[in-house]
């Protein structure tokens, strides 16, 4: 059964039981695959070696030391009827403690299904971070003089149409 076929089901249906230390459950999310090869009609998984589940799982690109993360620890279980061979965990996540036969993907950061091994009534638990990123670094808002006119550097076009005295015809 296909990750569509799962998901698209007449009735809503249970697939995944968790439980997680992190309070703001709205902001975490979890990955399953990264579709990210597109054949001209469908999107598709890109085919990547696979290694062994590492006990500590690397750094996502972009996580440096300077971005503050919190520890979350997650515990999920999959239906019986529920079987994909992706293993939907936490983003990011550092640690996956499961038995079976599963394996790590790094460019992707997925844990896939080795031979035939699948999620159907899978329990496992996920060690991951909730990361807390810097606010976005804007440029300081620019201040519009305080007379404007056609050839005013920087002032705003709205205000050259309406400026009282110009000629607009």
């Amino acid at each position: 059964m296909s990750l569509r076929e799962s998901l698209n089901q007449p009735e809503d249906k249970e697939v995944l039981r968790y439980r997680t230390s992190n309070p703001e459950t709205r902001d975490m999310y979890l990955r399953i695959v990264a579709l990210d090869k597109f054949d001209g009609s469908s999107w598709k998984p890109s085919e990547r070696p696979v290694e062994d589940v590492p006990d500590v799982l690397p750094s996502p690109a972009g996580l440096g030391p300077d971005i503050r993360t919190n520890p979350v620890e997650t515990q999920i279980q999959a239906t019986d009827w529920y079987a994909q061979n992706w293993l939907p965990i936490p983003y990011p996540a550092s640690e996956v403690r499961l038995d079976r036969r599963w394996r790590f993907e790094p460019e992707g950061r997925t844990i896939v299904g080795d031979r035939g091994q699948t999620t159907r009534g899978i329990r496992y638990a996920v060690s991951s971070l909730a990361v807390d990123p810097p606010p976005p670094s804007s440029p300081r808002p620019h201040r519009h003089p305080r007379s404007c006119s056609a050839s005013t550097p920087r002032c705003p076009t709205r205000w050259r149409r309406s400026w009282p005295g110009r000629r607009t015809g």
